[in-house]
């Protein structure tokens, strides 16, 4: 029972380290910058928030590889930016078949005046006639499953309207897809 006793401890201490976490990543997630109040930004501290917030729905769905540039801090709203991030991993994590452990490739690189966010997956890709429609407002092809059809839409409208940056996505039927942000440097 002592050998037994001591590895519960230590099981509990670390569930309570965990849990300390990810309360701050939700703090951190719910900060209540407004549209048009933009303060210069760690990006990339946001996406590993966002990351172990979605852990839950990346939990036997996708693997994550991180390939983290250096990149210099970002004039944003970032519940704004952090919001864009969670639509773009949780989509991808949700395009993965049933079954198949996918795997999330998220990269960022910058130039002088922009940064640069790469959210790849390796599901099976987005068929042509869908493609046109994905930043449709309300379009969706999990109807009734959860899905809601504005998440890329709010993405996209964050992304070009508000920040003057660009959503973009490649795909092939197969092969996966990627959607790469670019956001300036400096708020329009």
């Amino acid at each position: 029972i002592r050998d037994d006793l001591q590895n519960l401890v230590k099981e509990t201490q670390e569930g309570v380290g965990r849990v300390k976490a990810i309360i701050q990543d939700l703090k951190d997630y719910a900060r209540t910058n407004a549209a048009t109040h933009y303060i210069a930004s760690d990006i990339q501290v946001g996406l590993k928030s966002t990351l172990n917030i979605a852990r839950n729905q990346l939990k036997n769905r996708a693997d994550v590889r991180l390939a983290l540039g250096n990149l210099p801090l970002v004039e944003c709203a970032p519940s704004q930016i952090d919001q864009v991030f969670l639509n773009l991993i949780v989509n991808a994590a949700q395009a993965m078949p049933e079954g198949k452990m996918g795997l999330i490739d998220i990269r960022t690189h910058c130039d002088d005046t922009q940064v640069w966010v790469e959210v790849q997956d390796n599901g099976p890709g987005i068929a042509p006639e869908i493609l046109k429609k994905i930043f449709d407002p309300f379009f969706t092809t999990r109807r009734g499953r959860g899905g809601t059809g504005i998440g890329l839409h709010l993405c996209h409208h964050f992304c070009t309207q508000v920040l003057g940056g660009r959503v973009t996505v490649t795909t092939s039927p197969g092969q996966g897809s990627r959607f790469t942000v670019q956001i300036p440097l400096k708020a329009p």
